[in-house]
């Protein structure tokens, strides 16, 4: 999902210190922990969703399939073509 680095981590601590004060921070932080942590756990239950209703590990397989296979004849090919 979302890739939240120190430096992003640092910055939002710094912003939300400035923007409740101190007393407050523990409780608004917990509170944006468990909203993140809800908000995550939806986006990955949608995403499973998504994928197992469309088939894209399936997709996924047929294509590789699809490639191997036109590589192998590519391959078949050159070896009768150079044999000539």
């Amino acid at each position: 999902m979302f890739q939240i680095g120190f430096p992003e981590l640092l910055t939002l601590l710094v912003l939300m210190l400035l923007l409740v004060g101190p007393k407050r921070l523990p409780e608004v932080t917990k509170f944006f922990i468990q909203i993140w942590s809800k908000l995550r756990s939806q986006y990955e239950k949608i995403s499973n969703e998504i994928n197992n209703e469309i088939g894209t590990e399936e997709i996924k397989k047929d294509i590789f399939n699809d490639m191997k296979l036109q590589e192998l004849e590519l391959e078949e090919s050159e070896d009768n073509d150079g044999g000539k």
